[in-house]
């Protein structure tokens, strides 16, 4: 469903009620500054940008989201999936990143392994709103990637870490715009 295709008060409605189930999923600022993050990081070849970055944008994310929408609890079981997949994403994309770093080949390893991954977990986290364009675009983009050394350039690890930039930037901007868009200005105290 794309928050841009509204009907009428109906749908606006169901808008809503799907946005409001994958509320954890759609938290897009939390992924945008993951995404700057990581683009710093390859900026200046130093982890220390993706480790407090990442860490500033959840904190700092996940508290506008709570003061401007309140907080949502998530089942169980849609809570341990989505840290058990994080989890198993996190160490492919590491192991990947290593490969790229240690033994470069034909291929770039990260984004070969972090596109489809970044898509599955947007399919499987989206059930009620589904993917966009835009989701579709962003990881099919990094899985090509992949082929650039096949073309006769060779990018250093820090460029194959940079390709993650983008897709998060783009998906977590618009994550971010579907929610806004279907839950409205949030708060009265944030209005």
């Amino acid at each position: 469903m794309d928050a841009t295709q509204h009907t009428g008060p109906a749908t606006d409605l169901q808008d809503r009620i799907a946005v409001s189930k994958d509320y954890d999923m759609l938290q897009g600022l939390i992924t945008v500054g993951t995404g700057i993050s990581i683009l710093l990081a390859a900026a200046t070849r130093d982890f220390t940008w993706m480790a407090v970055g990442s860490c500033l944008s959840v904190a700092i994310g996940v508290t506008w989201y709570e003061k401007r929408y309140g907080k949502a609890r998530s089942t169980r079981s849609r809570s341990a999936v989505t840290v058990l997949f994080s989890i198993l994403v996190i160490l492919a994309v590491v192991i990947a990143s290593g490969f790229d770093q240690w033994r470069p080949g034909p291929l770039l390893w990260t984004p070969l392994v972090a596109g489809p991954l970044m898509l599955a977990g947007k399919w499987a986290g989206l059930r009620h709103t589904g993917l966009t364009m835009w989701h579709w675009i962003s990881c099919v983009a990094l899985t090509l990637c992949a082929f650039i050394p096949l073309f006769g350039y060779h990018p250093s690890f820090w460029f194959a870490m940079g390709t993650l930039a983008l897709p998060l930037i783009v998906i977590g901007s618009v994550d971010h715009q579907r929610l806004v868009s279907a839950l409205g200005k949030g708060t009265p105290d944030e209005q």
